[in-house]
């Protein structure tokens, strides 16, 4: 139903609020095709990207560009953007068919072909027996559906998503990630979505660019985010880690706070290591590498075991083990030492 993706260029676009700074000189290129997550914490300029690039809230300066055709001042219907919010705003007055229906009858479509390409939306999002229902007889799930097929009617050369799944329950957002991406591929669109939700950027996505303060802290593929984070921030915001301040001198890496040095396996000037929880390893012996702590808190997962353990010099680690490699149960007050491999050192800058 979708034409061929859009690419979607962001030129050194900033955006005001009176003296508030949403964004600053925030420049990304979105491939054709591309499934790419905005990630952020509150405030950090998600929504003003998709806002701007919408039509919605223009930009105080900076260029976009659809396609390599400049869209910056261009009205919003001008564009060819669906968009899905995160409270469906479906007309409570009117049907799903109509309501699917609604951008094709202001674009002056005759009655028959809008209800036929409503109808056929529906399908694509598995609707279609409830299209005479009223939106209070859906549950959230199904509205959000239908909010989709909404956006999707008319063809849009690019599908925007304001944290759409953000009011569902657990169960549901998971299915829902699901589905996203299976009509992702294909309608062969070009979706940017929006989400402070990491665990759901990691899942969903081609690439990932974190946002921070209006800036762009980083982007990449979700395995590079979580696996080369650059900075301490990015470290901390997608995924658990433990974030270590190093020493690197003569071939190797002091960390003062667990007491061990490595030797140095990469060159690197930046004074942070990030350590993802699952690199830590549960050992019954100490060696140079391993450091011992005294296990205060363990949490079942099912599949895993996360938990806290309190070095000597009092740093809390937090590492994490399958179920079924696990040895022996875990309990509070037992005394462990854990092992580190000097290649699981991610080198991290400050910010």
């Amino acid at each position: 139903m979708l034409e061929q993706g859009a690419s979607v260029r962001f030129d050194s676009l900033s955006k005001h609020y009176g003296s508030v700074q949403a964004l600053r000189n925030f420049t990304l290129d979105v491939r054709a095709g591309e499934f790419l997550t905005i990630l952020g914490a509150s405030g950090s300029g998600k929504s003003t990207v998709l806002n701007a690039l919408a039509g919605f809230s223009p930009a105080t300066s900076g260029e976009i560009y659809i396609n390599d055709r400049a869209i910056t001042y261009e009205k919003p219907e001008r564009r060819n953007i669906g968009m899905v919010f995160q409270n469906y705003s479906l007309f409570p007055h009117m049907n799903v068919l109509q309501n699917v229906a609604f951008p094709l009858m202001m674009r002056k479509v005759p009655q028959r072909e809008r209800e036929q390409k409503a109808l056929q939306a529906l399908e694509v999002v598995r609707l279609g027996e409830l299209a005479h229902r009223m939106p209070k007889e859906l549950s959230g799930g199904q509205q959000q559906r239908v909010a989709i097929a909404r956006a999707i009617v008319f063809s849009p050369s690019l599908l925007l998503m304001d944290e759409p799944l953000g009011a569902l329950d657990l169960k549901l957002r998971e299915a829902l990630q699901f589905e996203i991406k299976a009509l992702q591929h294909k309608l062969n669109c070009t979706v940017i979505y929006v989400t402070h939700d990491q665990r759901e950027a990691l899942a969903m996505s081609d690439r990932i660019a974190v946002l921070r303060l209006g800036q762009i802290e980083q982007v990449g593929t979700p395995a590079e985010m979580y696996d080369l984070p650059k900075t301490r921030y990015v470290a901390n915001f997608i995924g658990h880690t433990n974030l270590f301040e190093v020493k690197a001198a003569g071939g190797s890496v002091d960390i003062p706070e667990l007491g061990i040095s490595l030797p140095m396996t990469q060159q690197s000037s930046k004074p942070c290591v990030s350590i993802r929880p699952e690199r830590f390893k549960r050992t019954d012996t100490p060696a140079a590498t391993s450091v011992r702590a005294t296990m205060e808190e363990v949490i079942f997962l099912g599949d895993v075991v996360e938990c806290a353990a309190r070095t000597d010099s009092g740093r809390t680690i937090h590492f994490k083990e399958s179920r079924r490699d696990s040895s022996t149960t875990l309990a509070r007050g037992q005394s462990i030492f854990l092992s580190l491999d000097p290649n699981d050192l991610v080198f991290v800058q400050d910010s």
